[in-house]
């Protein structure tokens, strides 16, 4: 719990920074959010960006839960990231696609050492629990299609790059803002 808070304070300061050492009066401001499908199963995102000149920073969360209807082995496994990015982005009348990179915390729970099995219809395989808390690449790659000056939806795809527990993903997106 700690480390978390101290995570999301040390990306908030990042993204505090870069405004203030760039003097930024961003063209865009924009927060978007959504679900859909990763390699554990479900997965969702998060993230606030703001954009000036095509330069693109971004703060995003970014969370891949192991999802089954009759769950075999528990516990669920679980990764997240909160990550600090910045990218590139390219715009036409209504649409944005951009392309981002950078640093990130991840945590999460992995199964470990294999315990016992249940017996019956509906046995499960329990493991250990270990935490994830290592430091990852983030990507993020996002196309949109704003229709209006301040909200939009898209499709983002974003991935992690760490030793403990990769992830990639895909989530329909809505995103709300200061768009052009």
């Amino acid at each position: 719990m700690v480390v978390s808070n101290i995570s999301k304070f040390f990306h908030l300061l990042i993204f505090v920074a870069a405004m203030k050492v760039c003097a930024f009066t961003p063209d865009q401001v924009w927060f978007d959010g959504g679900a859909g499908y990763g390699t554990n199963g479900i997965a969702g995102i998060i993230s606030g960006s703001i954009n000036k000149e095509n330069h693109l920073i971004t703060l995003r969360y970014c969370y891949n839960e192991e999802f089954e209807v009759f769950m075999s082995e528990t516990p669920a496994e679980k990764v997240w990231d909160i990550g600090a990015l910045y990218g590139v982005s390219v715009s036409k009348k209504f649409v944005m696609a951009s392309f981002s990179t950078g640093l990130s915390y991840v945590g999460g729970i992995k199964r470990g050492e294999h315990l016992y099995d249940d017996t019956g219809w509906f046995a499960q395989s329990h493991y250990d629990a270990e935490s994830i808390n290592t430091v990852g690449i983030p990507i993020q790659m996002q196309v949109n299609f704003t229709p209006f000056f301040f909200a939009g939806i898209g499709i983002t795809g974003f991935a992690n790059l760490n030793v403990a527990r990769p992830f990639t993903g895909a989530a329909v997106t809505f995103r709300m803002g200061k768009l052009r």
